[in-house]
């Protein structure tokens, strides 16, 4: 899934590797936290639908976590991510723990301030934390084709995600001169079939990912 790879920019976005680690008995330690708002587009003339990405990056083994809790101190609003439901994701340097597919009730807004992060092992043992989001909560109101003027005023980065006819993804990174349009893109990669605009904050804060555009020689 395209969410996996875009974890490396909401701090976000690193290459899938699951690796077998050594069963010990220890706390879990908690090195740090992201949490991304993510606006996804399905068409230009519809709001997008948010989620709520949560991951930690951990020192202790990631293949222990039980579970991850996420409330909110300034609202009622709690979510669970158990076992089953935690992407591990693991490069030479981190080990991110969590999930990119948290939503609220339809039609309700992530409340901005506060929120505890609870992080468990197998052995019931835990370590707590605070984090705090703060986002402009305009997004929900954008249009797919006011995102880059909208990005842009908050000094956002824009990257591309390619992907082939099986939905996988076989690029993802600026959209240089070699992939200024789609007959570059086809050009340079003649298994694509489409590709989807991603726009980040700085602060990773924030993700929108646009509809995608099918990928088509002029």
């Amino acid at each position: 899934m395209i969410y996996k790879r875009f974890i490396k920019n909401c701090s976000l976005f690193f290459l899938l590797i699951f690796l077998v680690f050594s069963c010990k008995q220890v706390s879990p330690e908690m090195k740090s936290v992201s949490v991304c708002v993510v606006f996804d587009y399905s068409d230009y003339q519809i709001l997008p639908q948010a989620r709520l990405s949560v991951y930690v990056d951990s020192n202790s083994d990631v293949r222990r976590v039980d579970s991850i809790e996420f409330n909110s101190l300034t609202t009622d609003y709690k979510w669970k991510i158990e076992s089953d439901e935690l992407q591990q994701i693991i490069d030479t340097k981190k080990q991110w723990t969590g999930n990119s597919n948290l939503y609220m009730p339809y039609k309700n807004q992530f409340p901005n301030g506060q929120y505890e992060l609870i992080y468990k092992n197998a052995d019931e043992k835990f370590q707590k934390t605070k984090v705090n989001l703060k986002y402009d909560s305009a997004f929900y109101e954008k249009l797919a084709d006011e995102i880059p003027s909208f990005m842009e005023s908050k000094k956002g980065k824009k990257q591309i995600a390619i992907f082939d006819k099986e939905n996988k993804m076989i690029y993802f990174g600026e959209q240089g001169e070699e992939l200024k349009n789609n007959r570059a893109i086809w050009l340079k990669y003649k298994d694509a079939a489409f590709y989807k605009e991603i726009w980040t904050l700085s602060d990773n804060s924030v993700m929108c990912i646009l509809p995608k555009k099918d990928v088509v020689p002029e």
